[in-house]
Parts: C-alpha cells; sequence; structure tokens
C-alpha cells in the first residue's frame, strides 16, 4: 500500500509539474488578433480596407506587443500619428470611457485607468495615469471618438502631470505596408494581469493639413477592444 501510494503521488507531481511549464509556455506565447474597417468606416486608407493587426505576449515582466497598421500616407508634417492604448489598471473589470451610463466627471480624480500613447515620429512611448476612451459626440470633441485620452486637457502641465514613464520603442513606416509599433511595456507600470481588456487606437493626423480641414475627423481613428 505505501508503494503505492509514493508513486500515486510522484505520478501528481510530475502532472502538476508539466502542466506549470505548459502555463508558463502558453503565457509567453505570441498571441494574434486582426480588425479590419471597410471603407466606408474609416479615412485611414482611402478608398480601401484599413487592418490593424495586434500581435502580444507575457512575459514575467513585460508585456510585449507589436502593432501594424496599413496607413497608406506617411505623416511627416503633423508627426502626430500614433496608437494608443488603455489598460484596466485600476482592476474593475471595465475601461473607463464615457459612453452612456458610464458615470464619470471629465475632472474625476479617482479614476485610475493607465494608458500608452506611441506617435511614430521619436521612436519613445509615454504611460499617463487618468485615462480613459473618448466618445462624445458633441462637435468639440467629434474628432477624436474612439481615441484613448488623458483628463483634464493636452498642455504640457497636464502631460507632466501624468506621465508615469517614458520607454523607448522602435516604429518604423514602409511604403505599401504601413507602420510597425514594437512595444516592451514593464507590467508594473500598467498595473494589470492576463487576462485583461484591452483597448487599443490608432489615430491618423493627415486630416489636419487638408483644405478644408474635416470638422468631423472622426472617421481617421480606428479602435477596438480585446483581451489580452
Amino acid at each position: 500500500m505505501n508503494h503505492k501510494f509514493a508513486v500515486f503521488y510522484v505520478t501528481v507531481i510530475s502532472v502538476a509539474l508539466v502542466g506549470s511549464l505548459s502555463a508558463s509556455h502558453l503565457n509567453q506565447t505570441w498571441k494574434h488578433v486582426v480588425f479590419t474597417f471597410p471603407p466606408e468606416a474609416q479615412k485611414v486608407v482611402e478608398n480601401g480596407t484599413a487592418t490593424m493587426e495586434v500581435k502580444w505576449r507575457w512575459l514575467p515582466e513585460t508585456l510585449e506587443m507589436m502593432v501594424k497598421v496599413n496607413d497608406d500616407d506617411f505623416d511627416n508634417k503633423t508627426c502626430c500619428d500614433e496608437i494608443e492604448l488603455l489598460f484596466d489598471s485600476d482592476n474593475n473589470g471595465n475601461l473607463t470611457s464615457n459612453k452612456p451610463g458610464q458615470h464619470w466627471s471629465y475632472f474625476s480624480e479617482d479614476i485610475n485607468d493607465h494608458g500608452i500613447f506611441f506617435p511614430y515620429y521619436n521612436g519613445s512611448y509615454a504611460v499617463l495615469e487618468k485615462c480613459f476612451v473618448l466618445y462624445d459626440t458633441d462637435n468639440y470633441y467629434t474628432g477624436y471618438s474612439g481615441a484613448v485620452q488623458f483628463f483634464r486637457c493636452r498642455c504640457l502641465d497636464c502631460w507632466k502631470r501624468y506621465l508615469l514613464v517614458v520607454f523607448n520603442g522602435s516604429c518604423i513606416y514602409r511604403e505599401g505596408e504601413g507602420y510597425t509599433f514594437k512595444l516592451s511595456i514593464p507590467i508594473e507600470h500598467i498595473n494589470v494581469k492576463p487576462p485583461t481588456p484591452i483597448h487599443i487606437a490608432f489615430t491618423d493626423q493627415s486630416f489636419v493639413y487638408q483644405t478644408p480641414r474635416p470638422l468631423d475627423s472622426s472617421h481617421y481613428v480606428i479602435f477596438a477592444e480585446f483581451t489580452g
């Protein structure tokens, strides 16, 4: 009887170890999702379908991400084409937004989801606290529907106030392919662990230098949510 128990005990330990190793391996495997946006829903790609391809994996201390957007024009004038990410950093199960039914004030201090802003031009991205997804439909905010914003304003003083940290990333643009953003995000600064909801947006600022400038620029933002 003791012999049988010993064999059973070893077997259980072996299974547990294999399961642990498998879970660790799966956690570090790249995952992949592609979002598509038809011509009538966006103007990031003129007369075509816009795609936003996201790859990610969780390492013990970082979230690795690669984001590809097939933007068909390289914005070297406004220097503001960027990807934006929002994380459930307050761990309440919801991504903060101003969709109907989500009650918060634009000046609230008790909301603390963290956002990432990565413009293509300088190869670095910033992590800011107190961020949210802007879904306003009035004239003042229409141009940023679906984009990630941070509270109060976008002036330099506000940026410094909510800035947590800046990291180096990489971004390249290839004709016929679009942008490729690569990030290695320290988990401690976004305060989440998988599985977790993630909002991602890409803002194409080409409308800024159009004549006449569009009053509604919401079609120059593509966005989606997924479980990371």
